[in-house]
């Protein structure tokens, strides 16, 4: 297929040309940051900081810092993007300092300490940054009509990348390599999935800053901070609640993360490479959930979609703690697991933009960046928690509990979506 503009002269978002080269090379940096999340987050981190050092706590903790410090930057982030019209400048360097950092993880674990949750925070800052600049380019590279298919086949994309990742890991415990590798092996794999990205999706060169429909043009703030931004989506209701709604579901989303590796291996006394393949399952059912709920949600209420995959979510988590290691919860976790977190990632930002002016999309895409990085809840009191009772029960149920708070929140700021 021939390259074709992704929007016509002016860039309003009405005049964006579906090029199915530049969707999918935009989708393929899901895959190489998912792959950042998947080997550093979930599967080798956590567990090798707890061998080395005895404790989860401390990387809990550096977690939520490193994601509230990004999250005061995430609207400044976007508003230059709607200043600028230019996202790929900030993606290719936060992209390419997430890459060094943790390469640098395979030296610093055995350092220290404080080596190690410097140059964690490190690489986890540059991976939210980078993160901000790429959703800011879904108006450019998807039509109105497709955002739901676009914005689910990056997250599809995204967990197709995570076995393929986790597989060669397991290889590479089964061949006795030290697993501190998989750092290395992780900038390998995101530096080759971001290639098609910048080989074949271009900033819009302009943006049209006239509202839709004859409707008040909307100016972008210059530099907009995360208190100006806030008020701003306070002043829109539809788009204060859904971002308060994004923040708890993204919060427990962000938690299970982390976290599942430990679940496996210390509540259900799995080894860390049975642990790995039920990562790799759990990555199986986010794949199709991503696929299947993106194209849902350019024909059904994204919303409505939103709450009901958080919903079996919840049911999953509760099984989880109560029934540990039975067939049963250990499948509802896979399956609801996978499903409720693709949609999260799916249909979050989907929804941002359906509320947010046109004008000042990269601003809304840093709130919704603020929702999904300001995780400073979930992962530092569910370490806590499993430190202070041994056991993963309280905080498995305490997540169950905020989720449900977070679908109700998701059903009353549906209510005040307009409908498409």
């Amino acid at each position: 297929m021939t390259d074709v503009p992704t929007s016509a002269p002016g860039g309003s978002p009405a005049s964006v040309v579906y090029v199915r080269k530049v969707v999918v090379s935009w989708a393929l940096y899901d895959l190489a940051n998912t792959i950042y999340s998947a080997i550093v987050m979930t599967a080798f981190l956590v567990p090798l900081y707890k061998q080395h050092y005895g404790s989860y706590t401390p990387v809990g903790i550096a977690t939520s810092v490193t994601l509230l410090l990004s999250a005061f930057a995430s609207t400044r982030f976007g508003g230059n993007v709607d200043r600028t019209g230019r996202a790929r400048p900030g993606l290719d360097l936060w992209s390419n300092v997430c890459v060094v950092a943790t390469a640098a993880l395979f030296f610093a674990i055995e350092l220290g300490s404080w080596p190690t949750l410097f140059v964690y925070g490190a690489s986890l800052f540059a991976y939210q940054a980078a993160l901000t600049y790429y959703n800011a380019l879904l108006p450019v590279v998807a039509p109105i009509a497709r955002r739901g298919f676009v914005s689910g086949l990056g997250v599809g994309l995204g967990y197709a990348g995570i076995p393929i990742a986790l597989l060669i890991s397991k290889f590479m415990l089964a061949r006795g390599i030290e697993a501190q590798a998989a750092f290395l092996l992780s900038a390998v794999l995101m530096t080759l999935g971001t290639i098609p990205l910048w080989l074949h999706v271009k900033d819009r060169p302009s943006l049209d800053r006239a509202a839709p429909d004859g409707a008040a043009r909307v100016t972008p703030t210059d530099s907009p901070t995360l208190l100006s931004s806030l008020r701003w989506a306070r002043s829109e209701p539809a788009l204060g609640m859904l971002l308060l709604a994004n923040f708890v579901c993204a919060d427990v989303a962000n938690t299970l993360i982390q976290y599942a590796t430990s679940y496996f291996q210390d509540y259900l006394g799995w080894t860390l490479t049975d642990a790995v393949t039920a990562l790799i399952a759990l990555s199986m059912t986010a794949l199709v959930g991503g696929l299947v709920v993106g194209r849902l949600a350019d024909r059904a209420r994204p919303a409505r979609l939103y709450a009901g995959a958080c919903g079996a979510l919840v049911v999953g988590l509760v099984l989880a703690g109560v029934l540990p290691g039975s067939p049963i919860s250990v499948a509802a976790l896979v399956v609801t697991g996978g499903v409720g977190i693709s949609t999260i990632w799916t249909v979050g930002r989907l929804l941002v933009l359906q509320v947010a002016p046109p004008s000042r999309h990269g601003e809304a895409m840093g709130l919704y960046g603020v929702t999904t990085k300001a995780s400073i809840v979930g992962t530092t009191m569910f370490a806590i928690l499993r430190d202070a009772t041994g056991s993963f029960f309280v905080p498995i149920l305490v997540q169950a509990a905020v989720l449900a708070l977070g679908v109700v929140l998701v059903v009353v700021a549906g209510r005040r979506l307009p409908v498409r």
